[in-house]
């Protein structure tokens, strides 16, 4: 049985850079680690990743970009794509996984994380 939350949505204002790539894909990053945070009080840093798709250039989306992220504990993995303002999918990562960076996060300062999420 895999263990599921909803969809976790973060939406935040990208600008249109020459760095765009990575900005996408660390908020994809960002977004996984708080149901991770929540619901095993760790942190985690990027391990693997099965595969990134790039859907739209910076200059087709409707700003701002929302990250969607679901996760599956069982698998250890996520899957995020960040979309736009109309809903078009701008970047998908899929299979992202982590190794634990600090895992004696105290469980108190995450409870209200954890409520909202877990």
């Amino acid at each position: 049985m895999s263990v599921r939350w909803p969809a976790i949505c973060l939406t935040i204002t990208i600008q249109p850079s020459n760095r765009w790539r990575q900005r996408p894909i660390e908020l994809c990053f960002q977004t996984a680690g708080l149901p991770e945070m929540a619901a095993q009080h760790r942190m985690g840093l990027p391990r693997h990743v099965d595969h990134v798709s790039i859907w739209l250039e910076p200059s087709a989306a409707n700003w701002p970009l929302s990250a969607v992220v679901t996760a599956d504990l069982t698998r250890a993995s996520f899957d995020a794509e960040i979309l736009d303002r109309d809903g078009n999918r701008f970047v998908q990562v899929s299979g992202y996984g982590t190794v634990v960076f600090r895992g004696d996060v105290a469980a108190e300062l995450l409870r209200p994380l954890e409520t909202a999420i877990v």
